[in-house]
């Protein structure tokens, strides 16, 4: 192996920030958790804790959720390579056209188990 990244892997903070809400489910009922903006500081702070691998810093935004939501946004909007490939965009397209039998779509699209998917 060269030690070069697969551009397909997700990287694992996705996973962890998406572990954050799977596990704190309670976080949804506060308002406009995703509409929401906090602190560039708070922000900043989630990540330098998270870069230094300090992943127990999660624990304590239980009670300010709107910080990792803002944290994950702003992740989406940094990305180099949008969430949904090229190639895959008219599959993903296929699935939204009702006229249309999607079920070869969707079965190509989610026939991975996420827990399988390639973690950088």
């Amino acid at each position: 192996m060269d030690g070069s990244k697969d551009p397909d892997d997700v990287p694992e903070i996705f996973f962890l920030i998406v572990n954050f809400f799977d596990q704190n489910p309670s976080v949804y009922s506060y308002e406009g958790i995703f509409h929401v903006n906090c602190s560039d500081e708070r922000l900043y702070e989630l990540e330098v804790h998270l870069g230094m691998k300090n992943y127990y810093i999660m624990d304590e935004m239980v009670e300010t959720p709107q910080v990792v939501a803002n944290y994950l946004k702003r992740m989406l909007q940094n990305m180099k390579e949008p969430l949904v490939p090229f190639k895959s965009y008219s599959d993903f397209s296929d699935l939204a056209n009702p006229q249309q039998d999607s079920s070869s779509a969707r079965e190509t699209l989610f026939s991975t188990d996420p827990h399988e998917m390639p973690v950088n």
